[in-house]
């Protein structure tokens, strides 16, 4: 017995001499995997060996073999087992055999860590038994098939049960038996390698805006995908954003199911950023994380991908959506409300109880403008007309901004007016025609009651209500003149459905108005006496 065992044992040394210098490659995807097994052994003997060796009974065997897997589903099988049975025949006290066998075997997932493994089985084996007559032995060759359920408890580590049918072969009588197994499996290359092969990377970025910051919670600012090189399916996939620098924790993006192997998944690119993104004055590369977290064979994993993203300024902004320049408008906006409240203060005992309130409240709030020395000046290298619908790059200024610099493009002027609006509770919007992006403001008065004083060539009706556009940067013509081209222009490009009104408080639902310092700055606005002499 002692040198059976010996020899089962340097068997499997010579095997794992074998087959180490596979193992030992770094990115080999070869699977080194020792087995071992313990068999109850029921025997299905026919008559030939009932007459030589009389009645086999139950037997009991152990095994340990080497399974070298160079494709995802197939495996190489080696190994070495022994068996012993017991026979009624009490002058036979066992029966033994040693076996080396070869074979193959197809590993089949089924759920989660579950997996089918059935094996084709052939070799050699040596028997012995002792009779009263003395020792006997004899050898043959071996051959049978066995089917296994493996549950893996870690990628390195499983256990199974199964059965099969063995014959050991030999000319004078066959011996036949099932032998119910119960099975341990050790995965050399999963224990001895730290690498996963599961990626998260980027698969797609946009700019980073940081006026959008609060919109990023929600909505993409590119993809990361997932990739599973695996040979097992990973599941409860979850996918984190995290940039130190601008968040208070990681952000999950998303989850996916299940990813198979050999397949990817994709999600969208989330982060709930604070605010001192805000405070970032010049474009630049900050280091981040994509995290992915993923179960697989029962074991929860975590890989982690430096990623760079690029952070603009506060006023950086795209043209693809419109709608985005609204997270400039504020009606909080400091320098704006004090300017708006001096003006409306100024006007207000001048205006006339029969003309609609937020009409006079507009006309005072262009005049001071005017008053204010605001200027209109195309940026050339930085306008909404070269940059509309794209996504290149805009200056766009915040209202106390554009008070500082007395002067502004379209969408600056646009935003600042709007924001003056706003701080006087008038409902303002943006209007956009090709090239060119201006403001409106509602007269609080419904589409039904607005036709009844007004007509098409003098006012706006959208969405049940009643709007005067407003072409902001004619600060140097009057307000009337201004009305009279922000309509034209409207009605110029409404035929071929080129015009589109963004009421702010529709705008607001999905980019947030947003402030930032003013620290160093207060707005001198024009005396009572001129805004008064420019309202009359």
């Amino acid at each position: 017995m002692k040198n059976r065992i010996n020899c089962l044992f340097a068997f499997f040394a010579v095997l794992l001499c074998a087959v180490m210098p596979i193992f030992s490659q770094e990115q080999s995807q070869v699977q080194i995997i020792v087995n071992g097994d313990f068999f109850y052994d029921i025997p299905m003997q026919d008559g030939s060996s009932k007459d030589v060796l009389g009645e086999i009974q139950k037997g009991l065997g152990a095994g340990l073999g080497l399974e070298v897997r160079p494709w995802k589903h197939v495996g190489i099988l080696s190994g070495m087992e022994y068996h012993t049975f017991s026979l009624k025949e009490k002058s036979i006290n066992s029966y033994d055999t040693i076996s080396f066998n070869l074979g193959a075997g197809a590993r089949i997932p089924l759920r989660g860590a579950i997996t089918l493994n059935a094996d084709l089985l052939g070799g050699v084996y040596s028997t012995s038994h002792e009779a009263s007559s003395g020792k006997m032995s004899y050898s043959g060759i071996g051959m049978g098939a066995r089917v296994s359920l493996r549950y893996s408890f870690s990628p390195a580590v499983g256990m199974g049960i199964g059965a099969g049918y063995m014959v050991d072969r030999h000319e004078d009588f066959p011996v036949s038996y099932v032998p119910v197994n119960l099975g341990v499996s050790l995965n050399l290359t999963e224990l001895n390698s730290a690498e996963q092969k599961v990626t998260g990377d980027l698969f797609s970025l946009d700019p980073v805006f940081p006026s959008l910051y609060s919109w990023y919670a929600e909505n993409g600012f590119g993809k990361a995908v997932v990739e599973n090189f695996e040979a097992e399916e990973i599941t409860n996939v979850r996918v984190y954003f995290y940039l130190e620098q601008f968040q208070n924790q990681r952000t999950l993006c998303g989850t996916i199911s299940h990813i198979k192997p050999g397949k990817r998944g994709e999600v969208d690119l989330k982060a709930i950023f604070n605010p001192s993104i805000l405070t970032v004055a010049e474009k630049s590369d900050s280091k981040a994380n994509i995290i992915v977290e993923y179960n697989r064979l029962g074991k929860r994993f975590r890989v982690e991908t430096p990623v760079t993203i690029p952070v603009y300024n506060a006023n950086a902004m795209s043209w693809d959506d419109d709608r985005r320049a609204a997270v400039y408008v504020s009606r909080n906006n400091s320098a704006a409300v004090e300017f708006a409240k001096q003006v409306a203060s100024a006007v207000r005992p001048l205006m006339n109880e029969t003309r609609n309130e937020n009409l006079q409240l507009a006309q005072g709030l262009f005049g001071a403008l005017s008053e204010y020395g605001m200027r209109y000046i195309i940026d050339p290298s930085s306008s909404y007309s070269a940059n509309v619908g794209t996504t290149s790059i805009d200056f766009l200024q915040f209202p106390h901004q554009t008070l500082k610099f007395k002067a502004g493009d379209c969408d600056d002027l646009s935003i600042l007016y709007c924001s003056l609006l706003e701080s006087l509770g008038i409902e303002s919007a943006f209007i956009t025609v090709p090239g060119h992006i201006y403001a409106a403001f509602s007269l609080d008065m419904s589409e039904e009651e607005g036709r009844k004083v007004y007509t098409e060539q003098e006012a706006i009706f959208y969405g049940g209500r009643t709007w005067i556009p407003v072409e902001v940067t004619m600060t140097q013509d009057t307000f009337a003149a201004a009305r009279k081209y922000g309509i034209n222009e409207w009605n110029k490009y409404v035929e071929t459905d080129n015009s589109r009104i963004y009421p702010m408080h529709d705008n607001w639902k999905d980019f947030k108005s947003v402030n930032v310092s003013q620290e160093g700055f207060e707005v001198k606005v024009p005396s009572r006496e001129r805004i008064q002499a420019r309202f009359r």
